[in-house]
């Protein structure tokens, strides 16, 4: 099962800082950066990474140089939900304390940037 995560960062955070602090908090739940893509996208350079966290699961990081991403969403007035990076966490146990100190940490970033 997996568990996704859209964040939505202030617009004084840049790209380069919120891709280095997501790799921060995914290397201190033991991850290591299996691959790197970047790919061009219709919001400039597109960075996707993939990270492995021995015996317990799979983290994707997806983020861009504009700290912008929609996707259609109808239940919003707009149709559209904007945000700036999208995690995708595969393969964990989602009761266990691997994945919800992860969950907890990536959500804090996320909070930590409105502070």
């Amino acid at each position: 099962m997996a568990q996704n995560f859209v964040l939505i960062v202030p617009k004084n955070v840049t790209s380069e800082r919120l891709k280095t602090d997501l790799d921060d908090v995914i290397r201190q739940h033991k991850g290591t950066l299996a691959f790197n893509i970047d790919s061009p996208s219709q919001w400039g350079r597109q960075d996707t990474r993939v990270y492995e966290i021995p015996a317990t699961g799979t983290v994707t990081t997806m983020t861009n140089e504009r700290n912008h991403f929609e996707a259609n969403a109808p239940q919003f007035p707009t149709g559209k939900l904007t945000y700036s990076a999208f995690v995708a966490c595969t393969g964990f146990n989602e009761t266990s304390q691997e994945y919800t100190g992860l969950a907890r940490d990536i959500l804090d970033l996320e909070k930590g940037y409105r502070s």
